[in-house]
């Protein structure tokens, strides 16, 4: 039997496109135990590799890039620009420790969020 963890992260989109998790009609997903334990934790270079996967654009600075990503991927990035004081947006020297910030506060909400066996 096939056990599947109920995650209501509110940036559920790291599962939405596996074909083998299940979204329900509240935007919550249902996802294979096996894929959830493979995507947490998350660590400041799996988020660089998953964001520099994406191509950016020429226009932008990289600190904008990775602020902008996170705030795409995650929707964290505010969070950590204002409450953890944290701007790698405006300065790109800041963006290994925004990319600390981003993994830990990740991980926290993964430990943290309400999580269920269903079959």
């Amino acid at each position: 039997m096939q056990k599947y963890i109920l995650v209501e992260f509110p940036d559920s989109q790291l599962f939405m496109e596996n074909k083998d998790c299940y979204l329900n009609e509240d935007q919550s997903i249902f996802v294979p135990e096996e894929i959830y334990y493979k995507t947490i934790p998350r660590t400041v270079q799996n988020l660089k590799e998953e964001i520099f996967s994406i191509e950016k654009p020429k226009d932008w600075r990289l600190g904008q890039f990775v602020f902008n990503m996170i705030d795409q991927l995650y929707g964290i990035a505010r969070h950590i620009q204002f409450v953890e004081k944290v701007d790698c947006f405006y300065d790109d020297s800041k963006i290994d420790i925004f990319l600390e910030k981003a993994a830990k506060i990740i991980n926290e909400c993964y430990e943290n969020c309400n999580t269920r066996t269903s079959h």
